[in-house]
């Protein structure tokens, strides 16, 4: 007996990036083949030059349960996903950033996965950096790969093994297949990590999976990396509000070992910075890069954790804003019903 496999909605939102999405589009509809999938795609406050070379596009491509398009004006990464929400009627959403070339047998490896876990409620895998990558691209590739850096976060960005999970750490938007749940939605306040909140409001296990590998391209320089490290950091304390309570206090004590006690503090960084500089040298050579390319892996680690230290202490003050807004806004909302 043939199994009838469930339906998948694709849910892309893209901006001004023709090229990337181009490929995007392109390996989706491959990967696809005759398997039961619809794309949803919406324009986040796209130029009109940029959605008719996309319909171009998409009138060559081949979605056996179709194409729906969506227009809009710019908005949050969360808010603007959304939208494409609304109008999904499949229970399997397949949510895939507009800068990933998914593997051929995305889909069915995951269809392959879904007998085995009936109750996992979200499945991803590693976003890896693709092939003909420069430099600096690798370099954070690497950087993000490392656990001495990224923590638990880490194992999104190298090609790990397969396990189940009640923490969503090792699950990122730009390849995540997730069950869709009536009346969950992204956070619309999100500035990214948007992911976080909506995967928390969905019951666990999750499970993350090599075989639902993709290629992420990475910034193409620094400055674009610092942005994005500072805007993981300000998502992250939006979803995870204790965290800033943890960096504050991370760094209060870090300060005041530096200057109070300073033997054990510059002892502790010393120590870890060989440990650092140790695992930095061992990517380098596992990998077969140049010895010339350690020291930008240091320099994107350095950005990654100083960047999700200021984004996160930022991502603090955003929430007691938010907090504000609402408070305001309920506030007035009571008057008016008065």
């Amino acid at each position: 007996m043939s199994l009838i496999l469930p339906p998948i909605e694709i849910v892309v939102i893209t901006e001004n990036r023709w090229e990337m999405l181009s490929k995007c589009l392109r390996s989706l509809s491959h990967a696809c083949g005759l398997q039961p999938i619809r794309l949803l795609i919406g324009f986040n406050g796209s130029t009109l030059e940029y959605r008719e070379k996309a319909q171009n596009l998409l009138k060559d491509l081949k979605f056996s349960k179709g194409i729906v398009t969506l227009s809009f004006g710019k908005k949050l990464p969360g808010d603007a996903r959304n939208e494409l929400l609304r109008i999904a009627e499949a229970e399997w959403i397949f949510f895939c950033d507009d800068d990933v070339v998914v593997a051929d047998e995305i889909f069915q490896n995951f269809y392959n996965l879904l007998p085995q876990f009936p109750n996992v409620t979200a499945f991803g895998g590693p976003n890896l950096s693709p092939p003909q990558s420069g430099e600096i691209e690798r370099a954070q590739g690497y950087a993000l790969g490392s656990t001495i850096i990224s923590g638990p976060m880490s194992k999104r960005y190298k090609f790990s093994g397969q396990f189940q999970s009640t923490n969503c750490l090792s699950l990122t938007l730009c390849n995540l297949f997730w069950r869709r749940t009536l009346g969950h939605f992204f956070s619309p306040y999100f500035v990214c990590g948007e992911e976080l909140n909506l995967i928390k409001k969905t019951q666990a296990p999750y499970l993350h999976s090599k075989d639902l590998w993709v290629y992420h391209y990475r910034r193409q320089n620094w400055e674009s990396f610092a942005k994005q490290c500072f805007k993981y950091g300000i998502g992250r304390a939006q979803a995870t509000p204790i965290i800033s309570v943890l960096t504050g206090l991370g760094v209060f004590v870090f300060v005041n070992s530096i200057l109070h006690f300073q033997i054990i503090g510059i002892s502790c960084l010393v120590l870890y910075m060989a440990f650092f500089l140790a695992d930095v040298l061992k990517t380098v050579l596992v990998n077969r890069e140049r010895i010339s390319l350690a020291p930008k892996i240091v320099r994107m680690a350095l950005t990654i954790q100083l960047g999700y230290v200021f984004g996160i202490l930022y991502g603090a003050f955003q929430n007691l804003r938010i907090k504000k807004w609402l408070s305001d806004a309920n506030a007035i909302n009571a008057v008016r019903r008065a």
